[in-house]
């Protein structure tokens, strides 16, 4: 068995949703040297709702609201283990996780995509009122 598929078993290919700085022309893909690997497929919104961290967004998915991000098409388990290491995610040990991947529908097409859910408690107050990191200012 591949490492990367004891840690993402029964991988199939599809999309991820992302919000902050794994967005195209973020520095996020980069920094995972996978810029190359996860083409960007189109924006995209869900529910929920975004808040400000400092250095990076984090969405509570359960939550109501929307947010704006990117859709990224997922082909390699390789690719998707990467993802949840920087997001710090990992799905033997949800307890130990700052973030969980979890399967969200997209408003407009339906689309059962991949997401990435913060965690820990938040502050109300830095909420982002329009729902896009990119628009956060």
């Amino acid at each position: 068995m591949q490492p990367d598929a004891a840690r993402t078993p029964g991988f199939s290919p599809g999309f991820i949703f992302v919000y902050g700085l794994l967005r195209p022309g973020e520095s996020g893909l980069a920094e995972l040297g996978l810029a190359d690997h996860l083409p960007a497929a189109g924006r995209a919104k869900i529910r929920g709702r975004l808040y400000d961290l400092g250095p990076y967004p984090g969405a509570k998915l359960d939550e109501p609201g929307t947010l704006a991000g990117d859709l990224l098409r997922l082909t390699r388990p390789a690719d998707l283990d990467a993802l949840d290491r920087f997001e710090d995610f990992d799905p033997r040990d949800l307890a130990a996780s700052l973030y969980e991947r979890r399967r969200v529908r997209t408003l407009a097409s339906n689309l059962t995509v991949w997401a990435y859910h913060y965690r820990p408690a938040v502050d109300p107050e830095a909420r982002i009122a329009s729902g896009d990191w990119t628009r956060r200012g």
